[in-house]
């Protein structure tokens, strides 16, 4: 008898799929590597726009910063010197010269506010004196912070009365007496100083004074110096009426050795010292205290007096102050308020 063996059957083995699997793999890098460069090239490109926009933003502010130190530093001539020549070299006749009679006084006084300016003419007081602009010549015509500045070498004859005494002989009763008498003598003298006369250049080959014309001593040529841009005077701050009363007093300190002491003794008020040489007095002062952006500043007008010649006239100033030391430091100062035309 045959006896048949049943075999089991085998017991199926899991088929691994193992190239199904690496094509499943590598169909997900493709994807996502195609996701990447989707999402990373528009990040790069932004990156790059961002960049070159920076990039020329830094070079905008930079040629303009350029720019700027370049009309500072360098005395331009305005678009037409010679006519801007011709204009202050008539103004300048006009301005120094002061008659001693009363009415040709007043009609110089017109002149210079209908012909010449453009606001509101302070005219100085008849004091009898007499001056005569023997020479001028032009200096430089410079640019300061948009301001035209033309400045003239003059020389000029001043002519003040003067009250003197002499003894004067008389007879009395047959006796011979003397006595003192008063009496008024003129003094002739000639002078020489720089004379800057801020002004503006309109269309139509028209020009004006913008500011009072002042007096400085000619300095050593060794550069030019930049000063503030015109102000615009509603955009600041007044200072408290305490601070305005300190500012006012530091002022008359600081006008008063303006006149009087020396380069030395100013530098302990002034970053850049500076004096009027002369026997000179301040008079009229007027200040006004300001603050923007932490920056303070007193805006002057006074009255310059000569007292050799008892001549007078008035001028403007803006200092640039900071507190030290329970006072003031002038860091920077200007010789006139600003103010153009459009």
């Amino acid at each position: 008898m045959t006896f048949v063996k049943n075999k089991k059957d085998p017991v199926p083995q899991e088929i691994k799929e193992s190239k199904k699997l690496s094509i499943r793999f590598v169909r997900s890098l493709f994807i996502g590597f195609s996701l990447f460069l989707m999402v990373s090239g528009p990040i790069a490109f932004y990156k790059s726009m961002h960049s070159q926009q920076q990039i020329n933003q830094a070079q905008t502010i930079l040629t303009r910063e350029i720019k700027k130190q370049l009309t500072q530093s360098q005395p331009t001539p305005p678009i037409d010197s010679g006519l801007s020549q011709q204009f202050l070299t008539q103004f300048l006749r006009t301005y120094i010269t002061l008659p001693r009679d009363q009415k040709a006084f007043e009609e110089r006084g017109k002149q210079l506010q209908e012909q010449y300016t453009s606001f509101d003419w302070m005219e100085e007081k008849n004091t009898g004196l007499e001056r005569t602009l023997l020479s001028s010549e032009l200096y430089q015509i410079s640019v300061i912070d948009g301001q035209q500045v033309g400045t003239y070498r003059i020389h000029y004859d001043l002519i003040s009365p003067v009250v003197k005494e002499r003894i004067v002989k008389k007879m009395d009763n047959g006796k011979e007496l003397t006595t003192k008498e008063k009496y008024t003598d003129f003094v002739s003298q000639k002078k020489q100083i720089l004379v800057n006369i801020p002004f503006q250049a309109l269309p139509n080959n028209t020009f004006t004074v913008t500011a009072y014309p002042y007096f400085s001593v000619e300095p050593k040529l060794t550069g030019t110096k930049g000063l503030p841009t015109p102000h615009d005077w509603s955009t600041y701050t007044p200072v408290s009426a305490k601070q305005e009363k300190e500012l006012h007093t530091f002022t008359q300190t600081f006008l008063q050795k303006y006149v009087s002491a020396s380069l030395e003794d100013m530098a302990y008020l002034m970053k850049e010292p500076e004096t009027l040489t002369g026997d000179y007095q301040i008079e009229h002062i007027q200040s006004k205290g300001y603050t923007k952006d932490k920056q303070l500043l007193v805006v002057i007008s006074f009255s310059l007096f000569d007292k050799e010649t008892s001549s007078s006239h008035k001028e403007d100033m803006i200092l640039y102050v900071k507190e030290r030391d329970n006072t003031f430091y002038i860091e920077k100062l200007t010789h006139f308020q600003g103010g153009t035309i459009k």
